[in-house]
């Protein structure tokens, strides 16, 4: 456990755009994956748009040598702490952060996303399913007024494509505006060209190239 909550900064991914950035690419890998193998498809976009990538290692032992994201609250408190090196290595500006997760990285982007308004300017999520239930508006506080984008594979397992319908229709019936998007590939994860659907993401949560989505203000 001490050595998962260490990996999170010490093992992650921290990739400047080469000058003052604009905003923050926050990236979420699988349960089974790695922080270069989520930022990867995402590096070209993110120079181009002046986005500070950062890929933090999820916080908890999965596996003899990998690891996964653990409980909720050990990866509300990874991703607080990977903000916070984040914002350090950026200058300390208060920049917008961008956050796209895949597979178990997408649900929990959105989850925190949900319960934590003014966290994310933007919340992307390919292959993670989220429903907020009988919650009622207040569940996804967090996801109101701001660029929300599921996408999933076309041959992802029947289970899991049926669950991210669900969990669309029960966000957009609580007021959530969102985009859904559908690109070949199987699997929970990320797409066959996952560059070309790196692109597409980053077009719905940064629609201006080059500018970020304003973040939220809290209250």
């Amino acid at each position: 456990r001490a050595a998962g909550d260490e990996a999170v900064v010490k093992e992650g991914l921290f990739v400047s755009p080469g000058h003052a950035p604009r905003a923050i690419l926050f990236l979420l890998h699988e349960v089974d994956s790695d922080p270069m193998a989520v930022a990867g498809p995402f590096m070209g976009e993110a120079k181009v748009r002046g986005l500070f990538v950062a890929a933090p290692r999820g916080p908890s032992r999965s596996g003899r040598k990998r690891f996964g994201w653990g409980s909720p609250d050990r990866a509300l408190a990874a991703v607080k702490r990977t903000l916070a090196e984040v914002r350090a290595r950026s200058g300390g500006l208060p920049l917008p952060v961008i956050v796209v997760g895949a597979g178990r990285g997408g649900k929990l982007g959105l989850e925190i996303a949900a319960r934590t308004p003014g966290l994310f300017a933007a919340v992307g999520s390919v292959g993670g399913i989220f429903d907020p239930g009988p919650g009622g508006a207040a569940s996804v506080a967090g996801l109101q007024g701001i660029p929300v984008l599921l996408g999933v594979t076309k041959g992802a397992p029947p289970e899991l494509y049926k669950a991210m319908q669900r969990g669309r229709e029960n966000l957009e019936k609580l007021g959530v505006r969102l985009r859904f998007a559908e690109w070949p590939g199987a699997g929970e994860g990320l797409p066959t060209n996952a560059t070309a659907a790196a692109k597409e993401i980053l077009d719905a949560l940064q629609p201006a190239r080059g500018a970020a989505p304003a973040p939220r203000k809290k209250g």
